[in-house]
This record gives structure tokens, C-alpha cells and sequence, in this order.
């Protein structure tokens, strides 16, 4: 895969401008911060060119549909695709990752 161009999709707007350090509050940047130190965001960008974009409506049914919980149209498109589903445990890093998140947003809220 050296060499390759990875494109990142994703349903959030906000998460694509944290990605692209478009966005200027201290939380969105405490994130892009977060996520630069990521081993796995290191490991994609060695890859070759990274980027990220914005889909959302028809370009983005699938995610749309498990964000909704709709579960039976999730099915009905994996089977239109011939693709199939696979449900994931998240892993703890990411749960570490999302407390890291949630403490700083109470730190800058004075909770």
C-alpha cells in the first residue's frame, strides 16, 4: 500500500474540520491535537496522501443508517452491495481516547 492515496469519509462535518484544523474553538483544537498524536493516523499518512471529505445524503447511506440505528436498512443495503456486516467491540484505547475528550470538555466548562 506505500504510495497510496487514503480518503477518509465521514457523516461530521465537525469531525472532517478538526481533521482539517479548519475549526478554532479550544475543544476542536484540543481534539485535532489528540488525534495528530494518533499512531494509527501515522500509519495512514505513511502510507501516502491522506484526505478527508464530508459526505452526507444519498452519498452516505450506510453510515447514516447505522448513526440512526435503523439496522433493518443496514441489512438491506449490505445485502444490495453484497457486503458483509460485522459488529466490532470498541476497542478500550478508544474509550481511553473518548474520557481524554469528555475530561477536558468538563475541565473548560468548570465542571
Amino acid at each position: 500500500l506505500a504510495g497510496a492515496d487514503v480518503a477518509l469519509f465521514s457523516d461530521s462535518l465537525t469531525s472532517v474540520q478538526v481533521m482539517a484544523a479548519r475549526a478554532r474553538s479550544d475543544m476542536t483544537m484540543f481534539v485535532h491535537g489528540l488525534i495528530l498524536a494518533l499512531p494509527e493516523l501515522a500509519a495512514l499518512r505513511d502510507l501516502g496522501s491522506l484526505s478527508i471529505s464530508h459526505v452526507y445524503g444519498e452519498g452516505n447511506v450506510m453510515a447514516d443508517a447505522v448513526s440512526r440505528q435503523y439496522m433493518k436498512v443496514l441489512r438491506e443495503l449490505a445485502a444490495q452491495m453484497g457486503v458483509g456486516l460485522e459488529e466490532v467491540t470498541v476497542p478500550d484505547r478508544a474509550w481511553s481516547f473518548l474520557r481524554t475528550v469528555v475530561d477536558e470538555f468538563e475541565r473548560l466548562c468548570g465542571a
